[in-house]
C-alpha cells in the first residue's frame, strides 16, 4: 500500500468515526480542536484506531493528549 492509500484509509476511518465529511480532513486536523472529540468519544476513537490499524494502544497515555469531559465543559462554561 502506498503513502497516498494509507492516508486515504486513515481519512476514511476518521471521517466515519468522527462523523465528519472527509473533505474537511487534512494533515493538520486535530481531534479535540477541530473534530471536538474528547472524553469517552476520544477514548473510543483511540481504541477503534488501534483495532483498525493493528496498533497496540495499551500503553497510550490518554490523559496526556486529551482533555477529560469534565474539564472540557468547565472550560467551555467559563469561556462564555
Amino acid at each position: 500500500m502506498d503513502k497516498y492509500s494509507k492516508m486515504n484509509k486513515l481519512y476514511e476511518f476518521i471521517s466515519k468515526a468522527a462523523l465528519v465529511d472527509i473533505k474537511i480532513l487534512n494533515k493538520s486536523t486535530r481531534l479535540e480542536e477541530n473534530l471536538k472529540l474528547f472524553g469517552d468519544e476520544a477514548a473510543e476513537f483511540i481504541y477503534d484506531y488501534g483495532i483498525e490499524f493493528g496498533v497496540d494502544m495499551k500503553d497510550f497515555d490518554f490523559e496526556k493528549y486529551f482533555t477529560n469531559e469534565t474539564d472540557f465543559y468547565f472550560m467551555y462554561i467559563f469561556k462564555y
